[in-house]
């Protein structure tokens, strides 16, 4: 019997498209290259959650499907081409700042966490995410 790791499948492009996909779509697209942002994300989350608990430890298995798609329903509020401000506060994983920002680019987004090592977490996605016009902020 081959037994899924505790913190599930891999999450790659494949199944990003597969499970947010429709919504993105429904919502206006998304620049080239967001399913393996998106990708690259959740893997240094599920990865990271290991020694900083960033999600519930019970869900990490699901973040795809319970964290990032709800994080989609702000898209209606955003549309395409908006120079918005978005405000993440108790961001925690990053949910919904960094999926909205991989979304819609062109939005400023601050991160506000109160916990250093999750403030860190989210210095290091904007930086490897290279989501210009992104802070994270620890207070």
């Amino acid at each position: 019997m081959n037994a899924e790791p505790l913190d599930g499948p891999p999450i790659d492009e494949e199944r990003v498209r597969a499970v947010l996909g429709p919504v993105v779509e429904r919502e206006g697209g998304a620049p080239e290259g967001w399913a393996a942002a998106m990708a690259r994300y959740l893997e240094r989350l599920r990865a990271r959650n290991r020694a900083v608990n960033l999600v519930s430890r019970a869900s990490i298995a699901r973040v795809l499907e319970d964290q990032a798609l709800p994080s989609l329903a702000a898209l209606r509020l955003l549309g395409t081409e908006d120079r918005r401000s978005v405000l993440d506060i108790g961001s925690g994983g990053g949910f919904p700042g960094i999926p909205l920002k991989i979304l819609r680019p062109g939005i400023r987004l601050d991160l506000v966490e109160a916990t250093r090592k999750k403030a860190d977490f989210l210095a290091e996605c904007v930086s490897a995410l290279d989501l210009a016009d992104s802070a994270s902020h620890w207070c």
